[in-house]
Parts: C-alpha cells; structure tokens; sequence
C-alpha cells in the first residue's frame, strides 16, 4: 500500500505547518514526501515527540516483517513484501524451499536426502537455482533418535533448518544446536506459548506460529510482539490446498492492502501434507509459490519434479520491469584462437546463457560475440535497429577479429538472416554462415567446421 506524503505531514510537528528547514529541506510537505520515498530517516527531523515518533514509524514501516534466517551465503530472506500483485511492483524475497526430514524415516532415506540437499542445483540466467534448507520434524517419540537425526544433518548439509517439535525441550535443544545458523523454530501454539516465550528470548530466532484458521493467528501474533518477538511465519493449518490458496491470499491481502499488523508477516505452508502423491504435491507448491507462501516444504526433491518449481520460482520473483542482461564483449569459449569461428548473439541473459552452454558443450573452439541490445532477443532488437549488419561489424571490428581472425567465418542466428548481405558488404572477405534454427543444433554445426 502506497504511503501518500500529506498522511505523513499532517503527522509531523504542528502537523506539518512547522517549516523549520532544519531537516535539510524547505517545507514539511517536501520532507514527507522524502520519507514516503524512503530517501530519507525520520531522525532528520529534530522536533518530532516520542508519541509522534511511535506513530510515523509504524506508518512508515513495510506492511509485512522481514523475516532472516541462516547466514553468509546461506542466508534466506522472505517476508517485507508490499504489493498483491507482480505487474503493480516487482515481488521481494522469492518463497523458501524446504525439505521435510523426519526422524521416524529409515536412515537410508536420510542420507539420500541430505545427499539430495547438497547435490541438487542448477544453474539459470547465471543464477544457481536450488531448495534453501531443511525441516527437521520430530515424530518418533524418541527424544535419543530426534537427537540423532539432527546432529546428523547439522553435521552433513551446512544450510539451516526449520525445527518442527510439539515437545518444547527437545525443540529448544534443537534450536541452541543450530543456533549459530539462525533457525526457524515452529510451532508456537496457544497450547504452548505462555512457556515458549520465556525460552525464545534466551536465544532469539525466527518463530513459525501455528492456529487452528486465520483468526487464531492475530491473538497469538499480538502476544508475541508484545514480548519483544517480530520475526514471525504465520502457518494457519490448511486443510487442502482450496484452503491453502485462501488462507495465504487473505493473509497477504490483510497485511499489504489493509495493513493489518498483526497479520503482516510471511507464511508457511506444507503441500507435503496436503497430498501423498509426489507429483500433486509439486503442483501445490507451484501454485503456492505463485499465491504468496513465503516457506514451502517438500517431501522430497526428486530432480525431475524439483527443476520445473525452480524455474517457475525464479521467474516469478524476477522484475518484470528490467531486462535481464549480461555485459556486451567478447566471450573465448573451449580456448579459441586465429583459426576459431565468430558467433553472434545478443546480450539478452537467457539468450547468451543458452547459446554458450551449447558452444561449451560441443568442445569446440570459439569466440562468442555479445552485442549490446539492451537486453532484447534478436527478433526484438532487429525490429529496434539494434542488431543490423553494420553495427555488427563495427563490434567486430573494435574487438580486434576482424583483422586477426584468419577462419573469418561469422555465424548469425538464424532471425538475423534478413541482415546477411548487409554484413558481407560490411565485412568484405568475411563468410556470413546463418545459425541452425534451434540452439540444440550448434553443437553439430561447431563439429562441422573442425
């Protein structure tokens, strides 16, 4: 929800009509708008009373808590979202991925999660996709095997973990064990949480409350706030994913266009127990990802299902409003050299990332020239003007091939056909070779010419 600068104002000493330029700036007015801009900090202003103080902040901070757990390069970040909608404003913090270990699984099936953990990831747009952390959930009934099974996956995967324990002491043991990790600890119940507070404020960290529907939540939210605890998830126990889909959309409707507090924070959701099939439940975390779960826990992470989640994951919480792309040069590939061929391609991300891993794959030799285009594919960029023969040649040219390349063989992807006389009266002695019509035939068409 978008603050406006006159609800500030009318906050401000004398509501507004102060204008003591102190703050740097000539009027209130001008100040408010600053600070509904963020471009500048409440402490600017030296007259503000604690009361009006108390009353900005809470106007000025994002409708929904930034929740951290991990550190270093394992560091998640969810929550502190502040549109509905991905065309109004980019999404912030891409949903969590957890994997779902229970103690009561046999040790074999253990291992080959935890091994899945710290294997399974791939690379996308120079960016390594992969599931964030682990959920460790104690079920047996064995307080000796809970134990076990989370040494063993403190000791084996460095991420850090959801500790999911109805038995308090053995979810707080947990909790010091992975303590320097900053886990998340869950559930905080009303059952439970007159003596769980005590023990969250000894070593704080990231709290999941779990209620029986939405209006639970707020009284057992409130509490804790009131405690001095605000890095919360909000679980509201969906029965099926119908349920899910509400629940979350409520949530995040409350917390950004209402700006109810007590519902502003991120949620969790499990569509591990919201269906025994694999696949179905792989399609209710792609949904949930798209309906606003900011943790989602997997019963496991097969390959085949896990990437497709990943894709739409990253695509999603991408700003639709930039272009992704990479620095225009001249890429050397499989150590090229005077006798190695030119492709062309654009500095669009996932055009340059699939046309590179394919000159990679094939072994071949090759230089790969990125023409800066803005980020436009090639059929865009030709349309704009940015992809014609003779601004082609004329990067060609300044990166020192056109004269010390002695194979002078150019190869343009195939939409770029319409500029090919143009390159060759550009680039006289050149061979201008159009490209196969998929990427998946470069690799071929490189072998070719060894």
């Amino acid at each position: 929800m978008k603050i406006k600068a006159s609800d500030i104002k009318d906050k401000l000493p004398e509501k507004g009509k102060k204008n003591c330029k102190e703050c740097g700036v000539p009027t209130c007015f001008a100040f408010a708008l600053k600070l509904s801009k963020g471009q500048v900090e409440l402490d600017a202003c030296p007259h503000l009373l604690p009361k009006e103080r108390e009353v900005l902040t809470d106007i000025l901070s994002p409708p929904m808590q930034l929740v951290t757990m991990g550190t270093g390069d394992g560091e998640i970040q969810i929550g502190d979202e502040l549109v509905m909608f991905r065309h109004d404003q980019a999404f912030q913090h891409a949903p969590a991925i957890a994997l779902l270990i229970s103690d009561s699984e046999a040790d074999d099936d253990i291992d080959h999660k935890l091994k899945q953990m710290n294997e399974l990831q791939v690379e996308r747009i120079g960016e390594i996709l992969k599931p964030d952390f682990l959920a460790l959930r104690f079920d047996s009934n064995d307080r000796g095997r809970f134990e076990a099974v989370v040494k063993k996956a403190h000791d084996r995967c460095e991420v850090t973990a959801i500790l999911i324990s109805e038995d308090l002491d053995a979810l707080f043991w947990a909790r010091d064990l992975y303590l320097q990790r900053k886990p998340l600890i869950y559930p905080v119940t009303k059952e439970n949480i007159g003596e769980a507070i005590s023990k969250i404020k000894e070593n704080p960290t990231a709290v999941g409350v779990r209620a029986a529907s939405i209006e639970e939540l707020p009284l057992l939210t409130k509490e804790l706030k009131a405690a001095g605890i605000n890095e919360l998830v909000l679980d509201s126990s969906p029965q099926d994913i119908f349920d899910a889909i509400k629940d979350h959309t409520l949530i995040r409707r409350a917390a950004v266009a209402a700006k109810m507090r007590p519902l502003g924070y991120p949620t969790m959701s499990f569509p591990c127990l919201l269906s025994d099939d694999p696949r179905k439940e792989m399609v209710y975390a792609s949904i949930l990802v798209a309906k606003y779960a900011g943790i989602i826990v997997l019963s496991h992470l097969e390959e085949d299902d896990l990437l497709p989640l990943l894709l739409l994951r990253q695509d999603l919480y991408t700003d639709p409003r930039v272009m992704r792309e990479v620095q225009a040069n001249m890429y050397e590939i499989n150590e090229p050299d005077e006798k190695s061929p030119v492709l062309v391609t654009t500095n669009a991300a996932l055009t340059y990332f699939a046309v590179s891993s394919e000159i990679e794959r094939s072994k071949v030799p090759a230089y790969l020239m990125v023409v800066d285009t803005g980020g436009f594919s090639v059929q865009t960029a030709l349309g704009a003007d940015r992809f014609g023969g003779g601004k082609l040649a004329e990067v060609l040219e300044e990166s020192g091939l056109g004269a010390g390349n002695k194979l002078k063989k150019l190869i343009i992807p195939r939409p770029a056909y319409v500029i090919k006389e143009d390159l060759e009266s550009n680039l006289p002695g050149w061979e201008i070779v159009v490209g196969p019509e998929k990427v998946k035939e470069i690799q071929p068409l490189l072998r070719q010419m060894v």
